[in-house]
């Protein structure tokens, strides 16, 4: 199912003086696959619908100024060769975070870098089962959650949050439930990101 929304004339960011969120970005004709492909992606009848598409993440809103001036550096170097991984103080800012925002203790050596959300989640499926294995996953999720499952020969497992209202909740009968003997791998995805 397609969702054409409208927003409100403000948002979270509105009001805040120099925010990132303040100002609008046309990025239609920009090479963004999410604003410059609609006519490729959806029926005419959609398209000129004109509809905001929600369905991948990629922020319209400007990069914050050190984002940008750690990129120049980087740039104006000029030297693009292979870098090592992850640095230290790359380790240090999630460990940092899980520890300050969720109390989450998280060794350094649990850090993986990986090239992308998608990458990470074919290797994850293929390191931590095999084929006929259950993968077992929360709907609604992010479409390669269930395609890249199948894709790699596993079977799909779903225990569907549920929906109150506005809100999606966790079902423990519902997920106990779903569990099968062969079921050697959950993935969870943060619920307000489905």
């Amino acid at each position: 199912m397609k969702l054409h929304c409208e927003t409100p004339a403000s948002g979270a960011g509105a009001g805040k003086v120099g925010s990132i969120f303040d100002e609008v970005i046309d990025r239609k004709n920009s090479n963004s696959l999410k604003w410059a492909f609609g006519e490729k992606l959806l029926t005419a009848r959609e398209f000129t619908a004109d509809p905001l598409p929600m369905w991948v993440a990629d922020m319209d809103f400007r990069a914050p100024q050190v984002v940008i001036d750690a990129l120049h550096e980087a740039v104006d170097f000029g030297v693009f060769g292979y870098s090592r991984g992850a640095t230290e103080s790359y380790v240090s800012a999630i460990t940092g975070w899980q520890a300050k925002r969720f109390g989450w203790e998280v060794p350094g050596e649990w850090v993986l870098q990986s090239s992308g959300i998608i990458t990470a989640l074919k290797t994850a499926i293929q390191a931590f089962s095999s084929p006929g294995d259950s993968v077992l996953i929360q709907p609604p999720v992010y479409a390669h959650f269930h395609d890249d499952v199948l894709l790699n020969g596993r079977q799909l497992t779903c225990a569907p949050l549920e929906r109150t209202g506005t809100v999606y909740r966790f079902d423990e009968k519902t997920f106990e439930a779903a569990i099968r003997h062969n079921t050697k791998l959950f993935i969870l995805s943060n619920p307000h990101n489905p």
